[in-house]
């Protein structure tokens, strides 16, 4: 007798509930990067040339 795979679930894959909170969760990570990268460029500013 072969075991049985268990269902998957997509609420155990993703401890947030959905993949469209996980989603979310990644925009918000890329734009708090974005602005925190932006943010420390500022003091280079006018440096290169």
């Amino acid at each position: 007798m072969e075991p049985k795979a268990a269902p998957r679930n997509p609420s155990r894959l993703c401890p947030l509930g959905s993949s469209q909170d996980l989603e979310r969760v990644l925009e918000f990570e890329f734009v708090r990067a974005t602005e925190n990268a932006a943010l420390n460029a500022i003091r280079w500013r006018g440096r290169g040339e």
